[in-house]
């Protein structure tokens, strides 16, 4: 979508967005959070509150310190709700008061927000009776070699009723010849769609997702150098329907580049907890490559929400799927997960302290509280991590945990959707999230832990703000 500059001055009062600038259009769905980032300065006067207005709507910006350290300068976070009620043009404004409480408005332009722009997709004809599924994979310079590998491994499926849709994010133009050239091996069931602005994994796999036709009953995803074994999809298929489940998914096999298998699971250093909302919302466990999902899926995922940190498109399908409804698994793997050297997202597993580790983490804190000088140092360096947590994974579970809460608002009472309201109420239930999912024994990487020390530095630093 094109683009246009929001840098605007009223009087002494600036503000300069952070990244992309407000977009023409925006597609919202049942609703969508535009996330309004930048920095307001007031020239020599102390701001004290920003707030984004939508048309009649008012939504107050979270103030950080600007890098500059100086009261007349703030970062800004802004979430900015957008709703079906407001489908059509609106204005967008800020409005900065100072410590005197006077007022300057700041306008941003105009925004128009859309229910959707899903292109026209034609119908594809179904190969049998049964549901058709619709085969999303997000491109970008595959090694050719992988990528014929697993088109073929798809080729071979022995449920044969699918249509693979393949979204290339900008992959060089001797990349997109080869890619083109493969696709050419069954054109009545591979749709390929090239972009020009390279845009991420996350919001490929989004793209993708626009182009699934009316009729494709369920939807897979596919990663660009996988081993399916011929019968992925089908297997998936049975357990969706055995279990009636809105999302189901498989084990895989971890499989380094030269052929060596790593594991026979995915499984071993961590446990699958698909059944427990509160373990897939701070750790997800589902891999979207093992997926097949429903398409009524769809009005709940789309528009994925604005990526915030190392946002993935696997935890938001996950998350959506369980907050709807159901998750089913297949206790077996059912393709081989490609290890190379230059994955963007490699297989990892979580560390597993014993009893006896976290004493000893927690002695040597104890110790160091006995050095006031090592003491402020420490704290120090860890109110600057909380911070980067805060604005790298808080603020990316909050918008997540907002949107589910709207677009599925019979769902809005979930109490895991409502940890992340922020403030010293989340740091705490965090906190005893914590507790109780170690004396459970399941797996989370103890990001719960991670995500309260966030809350809490960010209360320390709004309390020093000059």
């Amino acid at each position: 979508m094109p683009k246009k500059s929001i840098s605007e001055k009223t009087s002494e009062v600036t503000f300069e967005p952070l990244g992309a600038a407000l977009p023409a259009d925006m597609v919202i769905g049942k609703g969508q959070f535009y996330l309004l980032r930048g920095t307001v300065r007031w020239t020599g006067k102390k701001i004290e509150r920003v707030s984004a207005q939508l048309g009649e709507a008012i939504f107050p910006a979270e103030l950080f310190p600007s890098s500059a350290g100086q009261s007349d300068e703030r970062e800004i976070f802004i979430k900015v709700l957008c709703l079906p009620e407001h489908i059509g043009v609106q204005n967008i404004h800020l409005n900065v008061i100072n410590s005197a409480q006077s007022t300057e408005q700041i306008e941003l332009g105009k925004l128009t927000l859309l229910e959707s722009e899903r292109p026209h997709v034609e119908p594809m004809m179904a190969m049998g009776d049964t549901p058709l599924i619709a085969i999303c994979m997000a491109t970008y310079q595959p090694e050719i070699p992988s990528f014929t590998r697993q088109l073929e491994t798809i080729l071979n499926q022995s449920y044969t009723n699918w249509l693979l849709i393949i979204c290339d994010d900008a992959s060089p133009k001797a990349d997109w010849s080869e890619i083109e050239a493969l696709c050419a091996l069954d054109p009545r069931r591979i749709r390929l769609y090239r972009y020009e602005e390279n845009q991420g994994f996350y919001h490929n796999f989004e793209r993708a997702l626009d182009y699934v036709p009316d009729n494709a009953e369920l939807i897979a995803f596919a990663d660009q150098d996988d081993v399916w074994y011929p019968d992925k999809l089908q297997k998936l298929v049975d357990k969706l329907n055995s279990e009636q489940a809105d999302l189901v998914y498989s084990d895989m096999r971890i499989v380094h580049e030269s052929g060596e298998v790593l594991s026979e699971s995915y499984w071993q250093g961590r446990k699958n907890e698909y059944r427990d909302f509160d373990t897939v919302f701070l750790a997800n466990t589902v891999t979207g490559a093992a997926s097949l999902f429903k398409r009524d899926l769809l009005e709940v995922l789309l528009p994925f929400p604005e990526r915030v940190g190392d946002a993935f498109h696997d935890h938001w399908l996950a998350c959506a799927a369980l907050s709807k409804g159901k998750l089913a698994y297949v206790d077996a793997p059912l393709y081989d997960y490609m290890q190379y050297g230059t994955s963007v997202i490699g297989h990892c597993d979580f560390v597993r302290w014993s009893k006896a580790d976290r004493m000893k983490s927690v002695a040597k804190l104890a110790l160091r509280f006995l050095k006031p000088t090592s003491a402020k140092t420490w704290l120090g360096q860890k109110l600057g991590g909380g911070m980067a947590i805060y604005k790298g994974e808080c603020l990316r579970l909050q918008i997540m945990a907002n949107t589910l809460k709207v677009r599925l608002p019979d769902k809005s009472g979930l109490p895991t959707l409502n940890l992340m309201n922020g403030g010293w109420a989340s740091a705490f239930k965090l906190l005893k999230t914590h507790l109780k999912i170690l004396k459970s024994g399941r797996t989370t990487d103890d990001a719960e832990f991670r995500l309260a020390m966030g809350f809490i530095a960010r209360q320390y630093q709004k309390k020093r703000l000059p």
